[in-house]
């Protein structure tokens, strides 16, 4: 008689490595050849590994409480929602305990883009949750080990007449975020995160999140221009994407006939204008620091023009 491997289990035409952690039983596949998954269980027992996959460890991630609204943003949980889905695509199936520095360098080139860059951060998160309940060792992130890749520049010179163009074409959703980002010159995510509370006797006040549970709050005084376009806030409380957002911004310019210009371009167009009119664009843009500011202003001149007043362009620092 043949004696019954520990953790070694067949269910339907597949076999499995299932080792109880904490109490919960892990389900790793081994594949569906008996040999083939012999020898990868034995090649587990001998390295100690627990045979957790990423996938597992990335599940292990959303259960705990540091994937929750209390410790995260809806800006994160969404960015990290959908990097999660690509991180798994790659990578999902692999032992925790295996994936080092190059096997993450490797994905991060491989995938299309920039990408790979913010795809990384939920799975360095999961590595450091699933230390802190015993399911991994220690985490392949250590600084200078992972190789990212350059994040390229792009040069853009917006104008006034294209984002309007896109404007006729857009829905009211849209025209409401195309005017606000005008007026105000905020990233997507922030006007999308508007609300009636954010109306005060003042002015529009905005909480901006700078880093982890650090947020910065600024205050737009009333024009009549954004007092009027304040009634249309509560548009965005049903809880509008920017992946939505992006998607209606793109089918309007394809309607038009504008090319390469994406929703963030309003933004643009804003520390762009300011450059131009020889005014602070990094105060504007609320970046930490030049060279951030410099990515969206290439291309400017640097000597001020003097530029008639615009109908809808009316940043409140200008």
């Amino acid at each position: 008689m043949t004696a019954k491997l520990k953790c070694f289990t067949q269910k339907r035409d597949s076999y499995y490595y299932t080792p109880t952690i904490k109490g919960k039983t892990k389900w790793v596949p081994l594949g569906k050849d008996k040999s083939t998954a012999l020898l990868r269980y034995h090649s587990l027992m001998e390295n100690g590994h627990c045979g957790v996959t990423i996938d597992q460890l990335l599940d292990n991630y959303i259960r705990s409480e540091a994937f929750s609204p209390k410790k995260l943003s809806k800006r994160s949980i969404d960015t990290y929602e959908y990097g999660m889905v690509h991180v798994r695509a790659g990578m999902g199936h692999l032992d925790a305990a295996e994936v080092n520095a190059t096997t993450i360098s490797r994905f991060i080139h491989a995938a299309p883009g920039s990408s790979g860059n913010g795809w990384v951060s939920p799975l360095s998160q999961a590595y450091k949750r699933g230390i802190l309940d015993g399911l991994v060792d220690s985490t392949p992130f250590r600084k200078g080990d992972i190789q990212y890749k350059p994040q390229p520049v792009r040069v853009r010179l917006v104008t006034l007449e294209e984002i309007m163009k896109v404007r006729e074409q857009i829905s009211p959703h849209g025209k409401f975020f195309i005017d606000m980002c005008l007026m105000t010159g905020l990233r997507i995510s922030d006007i999308l995160g508007l609300t009636t509370d954010c109306i005060t006797d003042e002015g529009l006040e905005v909480k901006i999140q700078k880093k982890r549970r650090s947020h910065q709050v600024l205050l737009f005084k009333w024009t009549p221009e954004l007092k009027a376009l304040s009634h249309s806030i509560s548009l965005f409380e049903d809880g509008t994407s920017t992946t939505a957002m992006s998607k209606r911004f793109n089918r309007a310019c394809k309607v038009v006939g504008v090319e390469n210009l994406t929703c963030h371009d309003v933004r643009r167009y804003v520390l762009q204008e300011a450059k131009r009119r020889g005014l602070n664009a990094q105060q504007i843009a609320g970046h930490s620091n030049a060279s951030q500011t410099a990515n969206y202003t290439l291309g400017v001149p640097d000597s001020v023009e003097t530029l008639p007043k615009l109908e809808c362009a009316r940043v409140l620092y200008i």
